[in-house]
């Protein structure tokens, strides 16, 4: 309830009978012995086994989802005969005066309370968004490092593809020179062996003359 304070709590009443198998559960929301009933549920037809509620526990838990919200539990009894529960049914308002200094601390214990869920809160969506961050820093960090490496490697492409036009070219001028040169010196040298043969054969026509 949105006015809670230590004089205006709500009380929960929790009943199973064993001979009807039912279990119930009422609120009283202003703490003023009025009840009212929120449900009742059948147990026998739950499939729970034989004497359940011997080796029943009680539990408590409150749950406020994305809401910051205070669950204080100011008593908690448990009875096991109805009797004992209704001599000993009364709230809050049925007790003796409580001071004002019990009032305002107990406020305060809510109060700050409530401030601290409310920094839990903040903090963990805080850190819930620098891991968010962290992550988006990560892809953004291997997609820049799959773009770097993709462009080194097509510069890479172009340079070997220079390297070996530059080279082919370069080769194929050297052998062109030494093919021309080898050519050259082969025309000399048979051009000087065949004017020495030629001169050689005209000698002993000449003596013989």
């Amino acid at each position: 309830r949105d006015d809670f304070n230590i004089l205006k709590s709500s009380r929960l009443r929790i009943t199973y009978s064993d001979v009807s198998k039912m279990f119930s559960v009422a609120v009283d929301s202003r703490n003023t012995g009025r009840w009212m009933k929120c449900v009742d549920v059948d147990m026998s037809d739950k499939g729970l086994p034989p004497k359940w509620p011997a080796k029943a526990h009680v539990g408590l838990m409150a749950s406020t989802k994305e809401l910051t919200n205070n669950h204080d539990v100011l008593d908690l009894k448990v009875y096991s005969r109805t009797d004992e529960a209704e001599v000993n049914d009364k709230g809050l308002d049925d007790d003796e005066d409580i001071d004002d200094f019990s009032i305002l601390m107990h406020h305060l214990e809510h109060e700050l309370f409530d401030v601290h869920s409310s920094l839990q809160k903040t903090l963990s969506h805080l850190m819930k968004e620098e891991s968010l961050a962290e992550d988006r820093i990560g892809q953004l960090e291997r997609k820049l490092g799959k773009q770097v490496l993709a462009k080194i490697d097509r510069q890479m492409s172009v340079l070997e593809e220079r390297i070996t036009h530059t080279l082919d070219n370069a080769i194929e001028n050297k052998i062109g020179r030494i093919e021309n040169e080898i050519g050259v010196n082969f025309d000399i040298g048979l051009i000087n062996q065949l004017t020495t043969v030629s001169t050689s054969w005209r000698v002993p026509f000449f003596v013989l003359s």
